[in-house]
């Protein structure tokens, strides 16, 4: 049987992982993404 997801059970598991110390969290914080944005449009 298949669980249907609540409305905040994905932003509650976020949560929980930056808590726990995620390290996408800082690399999010880290890393200049906008220095992508030119490569990835040409990409398109």
């Amino acid at each position: 049987m298949l669980n249907q997801l609540g409305f905040f059970d994905l932003m509650d598991r976020a949560n929980k992982l930056t808590k726990l110390g995620d390290p996408l969290v800082s690399l999010n914080h880290n890393i200049n993404w906008e220095a992508f944005r030119l490569d990835l449009n040409i990409l398109r």
